[in-house]
């Protein structure tokens, strides 16, 4: 019962920030459309993504203080200019100091690997081509782990758009790998192995491991143990 109440406490806490920033903005409409939530590891902030109306279109990353009640909700951008990018995939380090995001500002509908202070700018982390998704941190805060599918010309998935073939058909497949990527240098490494596509991974509580649902290119999935980090930030 005291989980379900935590729950419904936290639910109405997004509500009532999401509801203050709409009025703060004029906005008529009350209901709004979130394609992400995520609440700070110590519940003093709430990051959300939302569609931006107008313009170029494209997603916005918000920040939400609330320990405050008249606190004004933040956009947290790669853009410098306030374009419409397409920003999201947002996770909270483990101080709740910082956000990663997936953004792609930088142009050519690349995403990219994205690191802001809650109260800053934003900093670029990777150059990377292909399809990146599901950041998450490192419980000591050094190291960033993504799914990369490398030169991938779309996103991964079965319900995305496939890629028109033109010209002579390519037979190549692209596997979503799992990526570690140092936070202070932005040093990009591929962990799994490169005929394995790997569906989920969680960190371990102590950063040394990793849990992966993953599997061979010919059929199968399988619950695997992976270990073994780079040394120095990030590894052991």
């Amino acid at each position: 019962m005291r989980v379900a109440l935590g729950s419904i406490s936290l639910g109405c806490m997004i509500f009532v920030a999401a509801t203050s920033f709409a009025r703060a903005q004029d906005v008529s409409a009350v209901v709004r459309n979130f394609r992400q939530v995520a609440i700070s590891p110590d519940g003093t902030h709430v990051a959300w993504v939302e569609p931006v109306t107008g313009g170029g279109g494209g997603s916005a990353i918000y920040v939400q203080d609330l320990k405050s009640s008249g606190s004004q909700a933040r956009r947290i951008s790669a853009a410098s200019d306030g374009s419409g990018a397409h920003e999201g995939d947002v996770s909270w380090s483990a101080d709740s100091k910082q956000l990663a995001f997936l953004s792609d500002a930088a142009g050519d509908g690349q995403s990219e690997l994205y690191v802001a202070q809650v109260d800053g700018a934003a900093r670029k982390l990777t150059n990377l081509k292909g399809f990146l998704s599901h950041p998450a941190w490192s419980a000591d805060g050094t190291t960033l782990a993504i799914l990369f599918t490398e030169n991938a010309p779309r996103a991964a998935g079965p319900l995305m758009p496939m890629t028109p073939e033109t010209g002579l058909v390519d037979s190549k497949v692209y596997e979503q790998r799992l990526t570690t990527v140092e936070v202070a240098s932005g040093a990009v490494r591929q962990l799994s192995p490169p005929d394995m596509y790997v569906y989920e991974y969680d960190w371990s509580p102590d950063s040394k491991d990793f849990a992966l649902i993953a599997g061979p290119r010919r059929g199968g999935f399988q619950l695997v143990r992976r270990s073994g980090l780079p040394a120095g930030p990030g590894g052991r």
